[in-house]
């Protein structure tokens, strides 16, 4: 092997390593999450957003017997999973709890249970007209109406999916088709 050759081969092995060690860097990176809300008959993705541990969401429903405000409060753990942190409601009534592991505040509008810490994969939702449900997107600042993503009556999940951090940066997400809340909302029948 003449010196000409020889410094090719050592350049060539010298950039095989450095691709190895930068795929295997982005490969050990942990996955990123995605906040996502499924109908719950279908499996047909609604609605995702990107999300890092510590990231908190609510819900927001008119209860419907009652006719008052309940809000939940939830973060997703460094585990993805989503944990429940807080309710607040202005009645006791069917759906709320009557005991608590957590601390209780009353106000002149509502009462409050707070510091508690319940994990979930995943939480089921029913969306109605008569609960008027809302997700709150607290670290994003947004709220979406529920009824813009299901038909009256349906079901939904909302979940915490994870997916590899190099599918991310290469503009994938947790489902291969996303549907936004603001795209393609003909499947809704109000």
């Amino acid at each position: 092997m003449d010196g000409r050759s020889g410094r090719s081969a050592l350049w060539m092995a010298a950039a095989m390593l450095l691709t190895a060690s930068i795929v295997a860097g982005i490969a050990s990176l942990p996955p990123a999450l995605f906040l996502c809300v499924i109908e719950a008959d279908t499996g047909r993705r609604l609605m995702e957003v990107r999300v890092k541990p510590g990231y908190k969401f609510a819900t927001w429903m008119v209860h419907s017997v009652q006719l008052t405000p309940v809000v939940e409060r939830f973060r997703v753990g460094e585990n993805g999973r989503i944990t429940a942190t807080c309710v607040e409601f202005a009645d006791l009534g069917w759906g709320l709890p009557s005991t608590v592991n957590g601390t209780v505040e009353i106000s002149e509008t509502c009462m409050r249970i707070d510091g508690y810490s319940i994990e979930m994969d995943e939480l089921p939702f029913r969306v109605s007209h008569v609960n008027n449900a809302k997700l709150v997107l607290v670290d994003d600042r947004k709220e979406i109406p529920l009824v813009d993503l299901v038909a009256d009556g349906r079901g939904i999940r909302i979940r915490v999916e994870k997916i590899p951090f190099y599918v991310s940066i290469l503009g994938g997400s947790a489902h291969a088709n996303p549907v936004s809340f603001t795209e393609d909302r003909q499947h809704v029948r109000k």
